[in-house]
């Protein structure tokens, strides 16, 4: 019989391949003579195609009398044919002229040769251990191969998993599972590639490389055909139940006796669902074979592995409970959300929460209220207090449901004797803590139910707790439940709220003292510089200042949004009072009406929304807005804005790169509007949800696609405009709801407007040229019907240049349809400024102009609303400097830190000076200026009108400006501070267009009369029109201030 040897020639091999033993040098020197020869003239090769090694997997043997190559082939399981390939010759044709210590090649044994081998009593098959060995020798020669050898290392890999691939098809299908298993527990150390070519080859073929996960999908299997037998077979579950049981003994008995148990245990954390007989046999298996299980979740062995360690770590990690509980809590937030699940399920961390339960409420376990009054409920909530702070909110309502029943218990019993429930102060201090973290979740919401029910109650409290920011969930559960008695409300709940809106003005009203001096800069000399030279400024303002400054208006800020979102927060739980018991909603929708019409709160709440992007994303705070916000006219127009923020955060950035003929740009667009179709979107702007779904579906046939032409476009921005005024609905004082005259119709116009602009603008860019704004938004904005906002967005877009403060600060990339979609963004707050001004409220109007303003100017970025200044400056800088009413000391910015902010504007350095100075009131004469300006004609959004003003102002002597500012200073005292109160003309114009009254000089004895001229020239005069400083300019030799010709 033929012998194997190495491919080298230096040893041979028995016939178990175990042991070696070396070939005598030179018989191993002929050996290899051979081989080379055989493996030169292998398929052909000869001396032209020569190949000096054998391939990956050949085998060596050497021939003995009386075989014969068929022979040698079958035993080794190789097809003859391929064998004689492999080794004929001219002189051996067939393969039958052999001789004893010739030398015969071999490749690996074939796999389904091997797989058609007689199986031994177990299975396997009696080729089997060849096949491996032979797949250990190739990985083996992968593993440690050099470079020079030439192998292909992944692609002999990829063969080896062929070849699995193979052996395991060509078995039958019932003997598979148990060939992957004695494949994959092969021994396929240094040879690591044939291990992972097996792993691959049994993962594709679908079947378990693990005993425990072989045995577990067989057992299933047989759990659920057990569950679901036709009632009709009159199978015996017991009987049967048992036999899986045995059968799981019997596999325990085939691993070593220390992995035993937690193979068993692997098996019972499966989710036997379907299987329950399965999960029956387990149990009675643990119990026959005395191993002890752990409770489960049945999660699957590798969830309730991490739950098992989370508990067992946060029960060792200290003796104390509460500290156990936290650290539990903390690795409850580390964890992944499918174990998060796990760990408040049913399991192992369920009985652990239920012991921090029984710790929490220990000192009610012998509560006698006699004895004990209210010391030992104070004692348990105080546990729980101490539990709950700082742990995730469905933690905590777990850790407090757990400890209800023990709650409800003593309760009853402190009520039966006393007649009222068991908390005193401290316990409902407590209590309102742990409802304030709890609530929100399906547990917490139904404790604080059950807490309400029972009735916890001690007074000033409720009051302290919603004063402090504490939620009104469990306060206006409980006053609910008291029907048409209003005493609840208005006692304890109102003024607490009220204490929480006293706290959000207080906060407006310290911001507003920290900024008052820039706000008067701003205000008084903003108008002389452009946006850039403003921007400055304050930039320069704020160094000069320093940065304790800066961080304390940061901080400042910071407390306005704050209190805003608690403010907001507890409106939404008041709106969201149930329209019965009628008198308490009547008392809160009043409540509600006098907190949105207070400036100071307002203002709070809207810093809150504006600051922090998350609030639009709660549904409470939507509907809210949508339902009873919607009641006054500043709800309606908060709503409006919370629509408009959406749009500006959600739609406007997916148009910043669009592009029509991409399928996934359109389908990104398409998806942001499809949540416009949500009821509470509609509720927002005031519209019914059919009309509001027939406006986006109007918006996603107005997008333009790949082929649609400028002109196209145009039609489609036409269609949209009348598309939206065909829409009836619901009327606004006889308007159309989407009638261009409304908010909802100019907001949804501008989402379609906006849409075509970008593709449009973002197309001229990729072709290389740049995009002609004008043609852009004749082409949508004013085909939409919008041409008013196209004329801001162009202004917008002219202020800024690639060397501006806001580009050079914020965006300097100007990403293609950034720039156009900051500026139209800017204009979504002018729709609600110009509303607001048409509606009589001129602190909404001068908020959102300013947001306009500053978003135009800034255009840094699409939806963003605030530009470098700063959303201080830009929100409650405006705000509060319209609502903070205080008599401010007479020249108290008069000062060198004015001068040099008026000195960024083109302004020389000794006319800001003189404009510095200010009036005995303390009053700036520069916004009558501006006033003037534009009473001729002026705008001083363009800077060609700018630069007149200032070259104006410039060419001035300095006596003829002081005389003018003095003059003027007189004017705005006279107007209070405002300069809006001049007019073209006024009532006693007569006293300087009539030459004798203007240059008289009346002696008489008692006083000399002069005319205004006189006052003119010495600074005395007011003059309170347009038409008098007219003359008033003349008479100090100063010439007319004219618009630029060019």
């Amino acid at each position: 019989m033929a012998y194997r040897i190495d491919v080298n020639a230096r040893y041979r091999f028995d016939e178990s391949n175990d042991t070696a033993t070396p070939i005598p040098p030179a018989q191993g020197e002929a050996f290899r003579r051979d081989i080379d020869l055989i493996t030169r003239e292998r398929e052909g090769g000869g001396q032209n195609g020569r190949n000096d090694q054998p391939e990956l997997g050949d085998r060596v043997f050497v021939v003995e009398a009386g075989d014969t190559l068929e022979n040698i082939a079958r035993e080794n399981f190789v097809d003859p044919a391929e064998a004689l390939a492999i080794n004929a010759d001219e002189a051996n044709h067939n393969g039958d002229l052999l001789h004893p210590g010739d030398i015969i090649i071999l490749p690996a044994p074939e796999p389904e040769i091997v797989a058609d081998t007689p199986s031994d009593p177990t299975g396997e098959p009696a080729g089997e251990d060849d096949f491996i060995d032979s797949l250990f020798d190739r990985g083996n020669q992968i593993e440690y191969s050099e470079p020079a050898d030439g192998i292909d290392a992944a692609a002999e890999t990829e063969a080896m998993k062929q070849d699995v691939a193979e052996y395991l098809a060509a078995l039958p299908s019932e003997a598979r599972q148990a060939a992957a298993l004695r494949l994959s527990q092969a021994d396929w150390v240094d040879a690591g590639p044939a291990g992972m070519a097996v792993s691959q080859a049994v993962e594709d073929a679908g079947l378990e490389s693990d005993p425990v996960e072989a045995f577990a999908s067989e057992l299933y299997d047989r759990g659920n055909a057990l569950e679901y037998a036709d009632p009709s077979a009159a199978v015996d579950h017991s009987r049967e139940t048992t036999a899986l049981a045995s059968d799981i003994e019997t596999f325990l008995q085939t691993l070593p006796e220390n992995e035993r148990a937690e193979a068993l245990q692997n098996l019972y954390d499966r989710d036997w669902r379907d299987a329950g007989p399965a999960e029956l046999a387990i149990e009675q298996a643990a119990t026959a074979s005395g191993i002890e299980l752990k409770k489960t979740g049945h999660n699957g062995p590798a969830v309730e592995a991490q739950i098992r360690s989370i508990v067992d770590n946060a029960k060792a990690s200290s003796s104390d409970e509460q500290a156990q509980f936290h650290a539990f809590a903390e690795s409850y937030g580390n964890a992944s959300p499918e174990v998060q699940q796990a760990l408040l399920a049913t399991g192992y961390a369920s009985d652990f929460i239920g012991s921090m339960a029984d710790y929490a409420t220990e000192p009610l376990g012998d509560f006698d209220p006699a004895q004990d009054l209210q010391a030992k409920p104070y004692e348990s909530f105080l546990r729980l207090d101490g539990m709950t702070e700082g742990v995730a909110p469905e933690l905590a309502a777990e850790l407090v449901s757990a400890a209800m029943p023990e709650i409800e218990r003593a309760n009853t019993l402190y009520q039966e004797q006393t007649g009222y429930p068991m908390l005193g102060v401290g316990g409902v201090e407590a209590m309102l803590k742990i409802a304030d973290r709890i609530e929100g979740t399906p547990l917490g919401d139904s404790v604080i139910e059950r807490w309400a029910e029972i009735g916890f109650y001690a007074q000033n409290e409720l009051t302290r707790s919603i004063g402090a920011g504490g939620s009104l969930q469990y306060p206006l559960e409980l006053s609910e439940r008291n029907g048409s008695d209003t005493t609840l409300l208005t006692q304890d709940i109102l003024p607490g709220v009220q204490q929480t809106q006293y706290g959000a003005n207080s906060a407006v009203d310290e911001y507003s003292a920290h900024m008052e001096e820039l706000r008067w800069l701003i205000d008084n000399h903003g108008d002389t510089m452009t946006p850039e030279q403003l921007n400055q400024a304050i930039e320069d303002y704020k160094a000069e200042k320093g940065d304790a400054w800066v961080e304390t208006e940061e901080r400042l800020e910071a407390e306005v949004a704050k209190h805003g979102e608690t403010l907001l927060d507890q409106l939404t739980q008041l709106g969201n009072f149930p329209d019965q018991p009628a008198e308490q909603k009547a008392l809160i929708n009043e409540q509600i009406e006098n907190i949105l019409n207070d400036d100071r709160s307002y203002l709070a709440i809207q810093t809150a929304l504006r600051t922090n992007p998350e609030l639009l994303d709660s549904p409470q705070m939507l509907n809210f807005l949508g339902s009873q916000g919607r009641l006054t006219d500043r709800g309606r127009k908060l709503a409006e804005e919370v629509f408009t923020q959406y749009v500006q955060r959600d739609i406007l950035p997916k148009f910043t790169d669009f592009k029509p003929g991409d399928a996934a740009s359109m389908q990104e667009v398409r998806d942001s509007l499809a949540q416009f179709r949500d009821s509470k979107f509609a509720k927002l702007l005031g519209v019914t949800e059919g009309d509001m779904n027939k406006a986006i579906t109007a918006i996603e046939a107005s997008l333009p696609t790949a082929t649609d032409t400028p002109e196209m476009i145009q039609r489609k921005m036409e269609t949209l405009n009348s598309d939206l005024n065909a829409l009836d609905g619901n009327r606004q004082s006889g308007i159309r709801t989407f009638s261009t005259s409304t908010v909802p119709g100019q907001l949804l116009r501008m989402i379609g407007a906006a849409g075509s602009a970008a593709s449009l603008y973002n197309s001229a860019r990729m072709a290389g040229t740049e995009p002609n704004v004008e043609n852009i938004l004749k082409a949508t904005f004013d085909a939409a019907g919008l041409w008013q906002r196209s004329v801001e967005i162009r202004s917008g877009l002219n202020m800024i240049n690639p060397d501006s403060f806001a580009v050079r600060h914020f965006d300097g990339s100007l990403r293609g349809g950034t720039k156009l979609l900051g500026a139209i963004g800017a204009v979504f707050d002018g729709v609600n400024s110009v509303q607001a001004f048409a509606q009589g409220d001129p602190l909404m109007g001068g908020i959102h102009a300013a947001t306009a303003a500053g978003g135009v100017t800034a255009a840094f970025g699409a939806g963003t609303i605030a530009g470098p200044i700063g959303l201080g400056v830009v929100i409650l800088g405006v705000g509060a400097s319209m609502i903070v009413s205080e008599v401010r000391e007479s020249n108290k910015y008069d000062n060198e830190t004015s001068a040099r902010f008026l000195d960024h504007s083109d302004l020389d350095t000794d006319v800001a000076k003189a404009l510095v100075d200010q009036s005995g009131d303390g009053h700036s004469p520069v916004p009558l200026l501006v006033e003037y300006a534009k009473d001729k004609g002026f705008d001083l959004d363009n800077p060609a009108h700018q630069s007149a003003f200032a070259d104006w102002l410039n060419n001035m002597s300095p006596e003829q400006l002081a005389t003018l500012r003095d003059n003027l200073h007189h004017t705005i005292d006279e107007f209070g501070g405002d300069a809006t109160k001049l007019e073209a003309t006024a009532e006693d114009d007569y006293e300087y267009t009539s030459d004798m009254l203007y240059n008289q000089e009346v002696v008489t004895p008692y006083k000399t009369i002069f005319g205004e001229r006189f006052y003119v020239e010495d600074g005395d005069a007011s003059p309170s029109s347009v038409t008098q400083i007219d003359i008033a300019l003349t008479t100090l030799g100063i010439p007319e201030l004219a618009l630029p010709t060019a």
